[in-house]
C-alpha cells in the first residue's frame, strides 16, 4: 500500500509542476500612462513668466516617472525679439495637498526649435513623491501672453504625463529631436522617428506656426494627451501624445496648411527590462484580467484592441474567410452559413505584449445564445501550451457534434505593428446542426490574464448542404432589414437582433419598456439643448487612466458636475428616472483563483485522492487477500553501498510493476466510462 500511494503522490506533484510552472519570458510589459493633462497661456491672457499645471495628483503607483512637455511660440514681437526658453520646472511647493518641492531635469537632446518661430522642451522627474497633489510650475526666461499692444502677444503651452512601471535607474532610454528637413522648413505633416520595443513607451511634443485654426491630428497609433491652437494675430498650434511600445516607428501629426514645425520625442524604459519592478501597495496596475489580480503585468492577450484602446491587430477573427476587426467584448459578426460534414476554418490572430510564446491557452466555444458565457457551451475546442513549449489539444463535446478537429499554431509578424503575433487556426466539421449560433473565444497567458470575446450572430449550420437559407427583406419603423431565417418562425438580422414571425409579419424582439419610467423632459433636454463642452477651470481638464487611484473620485466628481448642469438646463429632468436602456445585460465574472489556491479544486483533489485510496484498497484486497505490506517490503536501492543489496529487480518489484500497468488500464476504462467524448491529444 505504501508503494502505491507514494507512486501516485509523485505523479500528482509532477502534474502540478507541469500545470503551474512558468517560463522566463522574452518580452517585458511596457510602462503605463496613469494620468495626463495640459494648460495653455493664450495671446490674450495676462503676461506671465510661469505656466502652472494645477493640482497634479501622484498616487501609490509603483516605479513612477513624471514628464512635462513645453511648447513655446517665439515669433518676434515689439516688446521682445529673443527666443523664450524654460529655466526650471518643479513639482510643488504649492498645491491643494503638497508638502514637497521637487525639481525636474531637462532631458538631454529633447530641446528642438526653429528660431523666431517655435521651441519644444521635455523635462522629467523620476519617482515623484507619492500621495501628493501639487502644482507643476514651469518658469520661463521671458513672459508670454499679452504685452499690451495689438500685435504684442505670444502663446505657450505645457502638459504632463504620469507613468508607472518605469525603470528607476535608466527611465529614459533614448531621445530624438527633428525639425523639418526640407530647404524651406515648411510642411503640414510633422513626424519624428523613434526606435522602441514592446517593453517601452514613447511620448512626444510637436509645435508649429500653422494658421490652420483647428487642432492637429495625431498618428494612427498614438494617444492624444493634450493639444492647443490659436490663429489670427498669433498663429500657433501644439500637441502632445504617447505611444505604446513598437506600434510604429514614428510619431506623426497632420494639420491643414503648410507651416514651420518642430517635433521632439523620448522613449521610456520599462522596469521589467531590468527586472526591477516593485509591487505597489494599492497602486493602479492596469488590469483587464479575471478577478483583478495578477503578477505585475496585467495585460491580457487581444484579438484587436490593446488596453490603450489602440488597434494592434486587424482581422483578428475569421470564419471560412469571413473576417472582422475585434473592437469590443461583443463584436458584430454577420451570420455565416455552413453545412454538416463541410470542413470549416476558424482563424485567430492574437497579440500578447510579452510575446506570442507567453500565450498559454486559446479556446473556442460554439452554439451559444444571447446571455450565455463561454463555459455554458457544450462544444469547446481547447489549445494549450505547457511550460516546456509543448502543445496539447482537447475537445469537450458531450453530444458528439464535432468531427475532424485539427489545430495549427504559428508565430509570425503582425500585420499593423512591428511585433510577433500568434496565428492559430481551428479546422473542424460539424456532424449535426447547432441550436444557437454565437461563437466565443477564451484566451489567457502564463500570467493568468484572460479575456473573452463573443461573435454574434455567428455561425448557422445546415443539416443538408442543399438546404437554401431563407432570407426576408422587412421594413420596420421606416428602415429596411435583411433577415436570415435560422429556425421556424425565427430570424436574425445583420445587427444580431432576433425577429419572430407573428400574424404573418416579422417583428423585432426588444425588451418592453415601462412607460412610467420614461422622462420626456429629460429626453427633450438631451436631444435639443446645447451643452457647453468647455472646461470651467484647468482642474476640470485633468484626466486619469481608468486604472488610476484617482479615477473613481474623478468619475464621481464628473457625475455630480453633469447632474448640476442637467438641473440647470432642465429642472424637472431629475425628478423621474431615465428610460430603461434596450438590450442591456450584465453578469458577474466568476471569482478566479490561482489553481493551486482554488478551494473547489483542493476539495476535488482530496475527494479523488480518497476515492483512489479506497479503490486501491479494494484491488489489493481482491488480488492479495490477507497480505500485509510493510515498508521494508518495498524499500529497494540498487547497488546501495550501505545495504550492499545486489542490483536487479526483486519478485515483489516485478509484481508491483505489473499491477501498476493493470491500474493504468483500469483508470483509462474509468475515464472512458465517466467522461465519454473527452479527448486528450
Amino acid at each position: 500500500m505504501i508503494f502505491f500511494k507514494f507512486d501516485y503522490l509523485l505523479t500528482a506533484v509532477f502534474l502540478l509542476v507541469l500545470i503551474f510552472s512558468q517560463v522566463n519570458l522574452a518580452y517585458a510589459a511596457p510602462p503605463v500612462v496613469e494620468s495626463s493633462a495640459g494648460i495653455q497661456v493664450t495671446p490674450t491672457d495676462a503676461r506671465t513668466g510661469t505656466i502652472t499645471i494645477p493640482n497634479v495628483s501622484i498616487g501609490t503607483q509603483s516605479d513612477r516617472l513624471l514628464t512635462v512637455t513645453v511648447a513655446l511660440d517665439n515669433h518676434d514681437i515689439a516688446s521682445i525679439a529673443t527666443d523664450t526658453t524654460v529655466t526650471s520646472v518643479t513639482f510643488g511647493p504649492t498645491g491643494t495637498s503638497c508638502s514637497v518641492n521637487q525639481s525636474f531635469t531637462l532631458v538631454p537632446g529633447s530641446v528642438i526649435q526653429i528660431a523666431d518661430h517655435v521651441r519644444n522642451e521635455i523635462w522629467s522627474l523620476t519617482a515623484p513623491t507619492q500621495s501628493q497633489t501639487c502644482n507643476i510650475i514651469v518658469t520661463l526666461s521671458d513672459d508670454v501672453g499679452d504685452y499690451g499692444g495689438l500685435f504684442d502677444k505670444r502663446a505657450a503651452a505645457a502638459s504632463y504625463s504620469l507613468f508607472s512601471r518605469v525603470d528607476q535607474t535608466t527611465p529614459i532610454v533614448g531621445n530624438t529631436g527633428v525639425t523639418n528637413s526640407d530647404a524651406t522648413g515648411t510642411s503640414n505633416t510633422p513626424s519624428v522617428t523613434i526606435a522602441s520595443t514592446a517593453d517601452q513607451y514613447a511620448t512626444d511634443i510637436m509645435s508649429s506656426s500653422s494658421s490652420s485654426g483647428v487642432a492637429p491630428t495625431i498618428g494612427p497609433n498614438q494617444s492624444l494627451q493634450f493639444s492647443y491652437f490659436t490663429s489670427g494675430i498669433v498663429n500657433f498650434l501644439t500637441g502632445a501624445s504617447t505611444q505604446s511600445g513598437n506600434l510604429d516607428t514614428s510619431m506623426s501629426w497632420t494639420f491643414t496648411n503648410t507651416a514651420n514645425w518642430a517635433s521632439s520625442a523620448i522613449v521610456i524604459n520599462s522596469c521589467d527590462t531590468s527586472a526591477s519592478c516593485t509591487v505597489a501597495s494599492g497602486g493602479s496596475d492596469n488590469s483587464d484580467n479575471y478577478g483583478g489580480h495578477c503578477d505585475q503585468n496585467c495585460v491580457s492577450p487581444t484579438l484587436g484592441k490593446f488596453y490603450t484602446n489602440r488597434m494592434v491587430v486587424e482581422n483578428g477573427f475569421s470564419y471560412n474567410e469571413n473576417t472582422v476587426d475585434v473592437t469590443s467584448h461583443s463584436t458584430l459578426f454577420p451570420l455565416v452559413t455552413t453545412s454538416v460534414g463541410e470542413k470549416n476554418t476558424l482563424s485567430l490572430i492574437l497579440y500578447e505584449d510579452e510575446g506570442p510564446q507567453n500565450i498559454a491557452h486559446v479556446g473556442v466555444a460554439f452554439g451559444l445564445k444571447q446571455g450565455d458565457i463561454f463555459n455554458d457551451s457544450q462544444i469547446i475546442i481547447n489549445w494549450d501550451r505547457n511550460f516546456d513549449g509543448s502543445e496539447m489539444v482537447s475537445v469537450i463535446d458531450s453530444e458528439n457534434v464535432l468531427d475532424n478537429v485539427e489545430i495549427i499554431a504559428e508565430e509570425k509578424d503582425c500585420t499593423i505593428i512591428n511585433s510577433q503575433c500568434l496565428y492559430i487556426t481551428f479546422y473542424h466539421a460539424f456532424r449535426t446542426s447547432l441550436d444557437s449560433n454565437i461563437v466565443s473565444v477564451d484566451v489567457w497567458d502564463f500570467n493568468r490574464n484572460g479575456k473573452q470575446n463573443y461573435f454574434d450572430p455567428g455561425i448557422l449550420v445546415l443539416d443538408d448542404p442543399l438546404d437554401l437559407v431563407e432570407t426576408h427583406n422587412v421594413v420596420y419603423k421606416g428602415k429596411t432589414y435583411q433577415l436570415i431565417e435560422i429556425a421556424e418562425n425565427k430570424s436574425v438580422d445583420a445587427n444580431g437582433d432576433d425577429w419572430i414571425l407573428e400574424d404573418n409579419a416579422w417583428k423585432k424582439i426588444t425588451p418592453e419598456t415601462d412607460s412610467a419610467l420614461v422622462n420626456y423632459d429629460k429626453l427633450y433636454a438631451i436631444k435639443y439643448l446645447d451643452f457647453d463642452n468647455s472646461f470651467n477651470d484647468a482642474s476640470d481638464a485633468i484626466s486619469y487612466h481608468r486604472y488610476s487611484d484617482h479615477f473613481s473620485v474623478h468619475q464621481i466628481h464628473q457625475m455630480f458636475l453633469a447632474e448640476s448642469i442637467m438641473e440647470e438646463l432642465c429642472p424637472k429632468c431629475l425628478d423621474d428616472p431615465y428610460e430603461e436602456i434596450d438590450d442591456i445585460f450584465s453578469y458577474d465574472e466568476p471569482i478566479r483563483y490561482k489553481q493551486a489556491h482554488n478551494p473547489d479544486l483542493q476539495q476535488t483533489l482530496e475527494q479523488e485522492s480518497s476515492r483512489a485510496s479506497l479503490l486501491l484498497d479494494d484491488m489489493m484486497a481482491l488480488h492479495y487477500p490477507g497480505m500485509v505490506f510493510e515498508e521494508s517490503d518495498i524499500a529497494y536501492y540498487p547497488d546501495d553501498p550501505i545495504s550492499n543489496e545486489p542490483s536487479g529487480k526483486s519478485d515483489l518489484q516485478q509484481t508491483l510493476e505489473q499491477e501498476s500497468s493493470r491500474a493504468s488500464e483500469f483508470l483509462e476504462e474509468m475515464m472512458n466510462e465517466y467522461y465519454p467524448g473527452l479527448i486528450y491529444d
